[in-house]
């Protein structure tokens, strides 16, 4: 039933609220449903002040609660009227993650339900089972390089504010 809500607010472009934070239930992400499948969400994210805030991919199952329709996703609405303007991405049977780094876009990951960002950078390499980023600092300086396991990532962003933010850094130095 919750996937379904999901793929009708994509039909319908309602913005949505997303819990999946267990840990946190007051936490949430709102946006726009681009896809959804059994094992994935991919947002739009907007943040607070109704900007366009990059990409993130849930993973289905940890979604909670689904909200749409109150006083806080009507004042999104409005102030995100026609703020939209990013390159698509492709649809969620093809690696998002591949996408990220075609494009060379810096990612944030959250591992195991952490709620922090666990790894951040740029993708080195990509396996059916393993991660390798080249990570930045919040300054955008080299940080090495980081491994995970895909199946321990719970939240993954990207082409947001603070990512943005990394990357005009990096190419600043």
């Amino acid at each position: 039933m919750l996937l379904q809500k999901l793929l009708q607010s994509k039909v319908e472009h309602k913005l949505v609220c997303i819990y999946s934070n267990v840990e946190n239930t007051e936490s949430f992400s709102a946006g726009y449903i681009q896809q959804a499948d059994e094992n994935m969400v991919l947002i739009d994210s907007v943040n607070r002040q109704g900007n366009y805030d990059g990409y993130l991919v849930k993973k289905t199952d940890n979604i909670f609660l689904l909200e749409w329709d109150n006083q806080y996703t009507k004042k999104l609405t409005v102030l995100n009227v026609n703020k939209f303007q990013h390159k698509p991405i492709p649809y969620l049977d093809e690696s998002i993650l591949s996408f990220a780094k075609t494009e060379h876009l810096l990612i944030s990951v959250q591992l195991l339900y952490s709620s922090i960002v666990d790894m951040q950078g740029y993708v080195l390499d990509l396996s059916q089972e393993q991660l390798s980023i080249l990570c930045v600092d919040d300054m955008g300086n080299d940080d090495g390089q980081a491994i995970c396991y895909l199946k321990d990532i719970t939240t993954l962003s990207y082409n947001g504010e603070d990512e943005n933010i990394i990357s005009r850094l990096k190419n600043s130095h």
